[in-house]
């Protein structure tokens, strides 16, 4: 997330002109990667499991291909350019359409996951589990709308704002988890 959210200050102050394309490239690679985590700590909260090693090591194998998919010239950021504090970039429809694909398909994963164990738990596990639930669904649309399927339709980058959500989102889902509050 620190490094997600330093490529976007980099690039909206144009810290870095002549690498804004790469930075641009690269806030996509760590976004997936973010989400990528998440669905691994849902395969594991709020019980690990043993047996989920083949479906941790797939889902690496497929994310790894998608983050390095993410620096192939032109496939996401064809150019980028920053005039304080805005952000403009110019993306590929098909490249942005395969990582809102894979974006997707994380959350959905995670999302079935969550419900899962929501179904096998009780008590604080369950109402901990109903609370990730909510704040993932919201952090999905705003990321999904501000930092994927509005650059379809505008140079405008707006992924700061799908940054932002999603940073409040891991400290709302962190604050749940390590509350000393009784529920």
């Amino acid at each position: 997330m620190a490094f997600w959210l330093t490529g976007i200050v980099v690039n909206s102050f144009g810290l870095l002109p002549g690498f804004s394309s790469f930075i641009e490239n690269l806030t996509f690679a760590l976004g997936v990667g973010i989400l990528h985590y998440f669905l691994i700590f849902t395969l594991s909260f709020p019980l690990p499991v043993s047996n989920r090693l083949l479906k941790i090591r797939i889902l690496y194998f497929f994310t790894a291909l998608i983050i390095l998919s993410c620096f192939v010239p032109g496939l996401y950021a064809v150019s980028s350019a920053s005039v304080p504090p805005f952000m403009y970039a110019n993306i590929n429809p098909f490249g942005l359409t395969l990582f809102n694909i894979y974006l997707a398909l994380l959350f959905i994963l995670s999302f079935i996951n969550l419900i899962f164990s929501c179904k096998n738990s009780d008590g604080i596990f369950r109402l901990q589990l109903k609370k990730i639930i909510l704040g993932t669904i919201i952090a999905f649309i705003v990321n999904i709308f501000f930092s994927s399927l509005i650059l379809f339709w505008a140079r405008f980058d707006t992924s700061p704002i799908g940054a932002l959500f999603t940073f409040t989102v891991l400290i709302y889902i962190y604050s749940i988890l390590f509350s000393k509050k009784v529920y």
